[in-house]
C-alpha cells in the first residue's frame, strides 16, 4: 500500500506555484499557504491511477483568514475531498460546473469543469490533504487538473469609481464594499473622504444602498451595492479614502482603503443662463429659458433642461454639432403660463445637463447643473444652487475592480 501511494506521487506530471522559478519534485510536492496569497498547482493523475492525495500546509497564525480553493479540469468524472489535520473530512464535491472558456492551460474551446467549495474560516494549522478520485474507473487516460487555493484576509474592502478619468462638473458614481469572510457588510452612511494631490481634504461623501435617480428609480443593482455620487469642482488628482474598524484575534483592527481618479478641465461649459418672458398677454405668458454653451473641443452636444410644472416632471432637449471653440445658445420655451401658476410658484427649473454623444457612439453625461429656480414674470439671469443628482446617462460600472486587502 505504501509503495502504491509513493507511486501516485511520483506520477505527478507538473507542479507549479505562482511566484516560484522552479517547481518542487515529487514525491515531496506540496503547497505551503501564506496569508493573502493564492497559489496554483497544475497536477496530472496518471491513466493507470484511480486517485491522488495532495498535501496542503497551513501556517500557525493566519489572523482569522479564510481558506478558499477551487479545481478546474476538462475531465468531469472527479470526486474531490478535503481533510483537515485531524483527518476529518470538511468539504467534498462530485459535480463540477461546466462551461466553455478560452485558456492557455486548456485546449481552445474545451469544456472546462469547475468545482467550487465554501470558504473555510480560520483553518486549523498543520497538514491538510486533498483527495482527487476518478469516478469513471474504466477511464484509461491521464487527467489534468488545476488547483487554486489560498488564504484570504478576514476583511476585504475596496473603493472604485465608475470612471478613472472625468471632467470638472461631470457626475460619476463611487462604489464601496466591505465584506467579512466573503459576506457583504452593511455600510449604509459610511463616509468617503476626498483629497487633492497635496493631501488637502476637498470633499466628503456618504454611501447609500438606496440611491435614486431624479425620477425615483433606484440605482443600486443589488442590496449589497453601496454608492455615492461625486461631482468634482476642480481639476487634478483626486484620492478617495475610507477606513473601517474590526477585530482580529480579539484585538482591534483597522482597514484603510483608497482609490485615485484624474479630473481634467471640462470641454463643455455653461457660460450663460437666463429666463425671459415673451409673448405676454393678460391671461397667458410664454417664458424662454436660454442656455449658452462653450465647447472647448468638437462634439455632438445635447442640452437638456428639466423642469416641473404642477407636479409633473418634464424633460426637453436641443442638440447641435459643435466645433472646437464654438459658442451656441439654446432656447427652451415654456408656453401658456397662467397667472395662477405664477402666483402658486408651480413651475420650477430643476437642472440643466450637457450630454456628449460623441464618446464611442454612446451618450455620456458631462455636466449636471442643479438650478432649483422658480419661473417668474421677471427677466433675470439664473445661477445654479443646491446639489446635483445622478442621471441614467452616466457610465456603467466596470467588471474588474481593484480589490485592496
Amino acid at each position: 500500500m505504501r509503495d502504491g501511494v509513493q507511486g501516485l506521487l511520483v506520477f505527478i506530471f507538473c507542479f507549479m506555484v505562482l511566484g516560484c522559478n522552479e517547481a518542487p519534485s515529487a514525491p515531496n510536492a506540496s503547497l505551503n499557504l501564506q496569508i493573502n496569497t493564492h497559489k496554483i498547482a497544475t497536477i496530472r493523475i496518471p491513466a493507470d491511477t484511480e486517485f491522488l492525495i495532495f498535501p496542503i500546509f497551513v501556517p500557525e497564525n493566519t489572523d482569522e483568514s479564510g481558506m478558499t480553493f477551487s479545481v478546474k479540469s476538462t475531465y468531469s468524472n472527479l470526486h474531490i475531498e478535503l481533510f483537515d489535520p485531524d483527518n476529518k473530512r470538511v468539504a467534498s464535491s462530485s459535480s463540477g460546473k461546466g462551461y466553455f472558456i478560452p485558456s492557455r492551460t486548456f485546449p481552445p474551446k474545451a469544456r472546462v469543469n469547475q468545482w467550487g467549495f465554501p470558504r473555510i474560516v480560520d483553518p486549523k494549522p498543520g497538514e491538510w490533504t486533498i483527495k482527487f478520485l476518478k469516478t469513471d474507473r474504466d477511464s484509461k487516460k491521464n487527467v489534468d487538473l488545476q488547483l487554486s487555493i489560498g488564504l484570504v484576509p478576514k476583511y476585504s474592502a475596496w473603493i472604485n469609481a465608475y470612471e478613472i478619468r472625468i471632467q470638472v462638473g461631470q457626475p460619476t458614481i463611487i462604489q464601496m464594499s466591505l465584506s467579512t469572510h466573503g459576506v457583504e457588510n452593511n455600510i449604509e452612511g459610511h463616509t468617503i473622504e476626498v483629497f487633492n494631490k497635496t493631501n488637502e481634504k476637498i470633499d466628503s461623501l456618504t454611501v447609500s444602498n438606496n440611491m435614486v435617480r431624479p425620477d425615483g428609480v433606484r440605482i443600486n443593482v443589488t442590496d449589497q451595492s453601496y454608492l455615492a455620487q461625486y461631482i468634482p469642482k476642480k481639476s487634478g488628482i483626486h484620492t478617495f479614502k475610507a477606513e473601517f474598524t474590526g477585530e482580529i484575534n480579539g484585538k482591534p483592527s483597522t482597514k484603510k482603503i483608497e482609490h485615485v481618479i484624474s479630473v481634467v478641465d471640462s470641454k463643455l461649459s455653461i457660460t450663460g443662463l437666463s429666463m425671459t418672458p415673451v409673448d405676454r398677454t393678460m391671461e397667458m405668458t410664454n417664458v424662454d429659458i436660454s442656455v449658452s454653451v462653450l465647447a472647448q473641443t468638437a462634439t455632438f452636444l445635447v442640452v437638456r433642461v428639466t423642469y416641473s410644472r404642477n407636479g409633473e416632471t418634464i424633460d426637453t432637449s436641443r442638440n447641435k454639432e459643435m466645433r472646437a471653440g464654438e459658442r451656441a445658445n439654446f432656447s427652451f420655451p415654456i408656453t401658456d403660463i397662467t397667472q395662477q401658476e405664477f402666483d402658486a410658484r408651480s413651475i420650477l427649473i430643476e437642472r440643466i445637463e450637457l450630454v456628449d454623444f460623441d464618446v464611442e457612439s454612446s451618450a455620456k453625461l458631462m455636466l449636471s447643473m442643479p438650478i432649483n429656480k422658480t419661473v417668474t414674470r421677471n427677466a433675470e439671469d439664473i445661477k445654479s444652487e443646491g446639489k446635483g443628482e445622478f442621471d441614467t446617462l452616466g457610465p456603467t460600472a466596470p467588471d474588474n475592480r481593484d480589490e485592496l486587502h
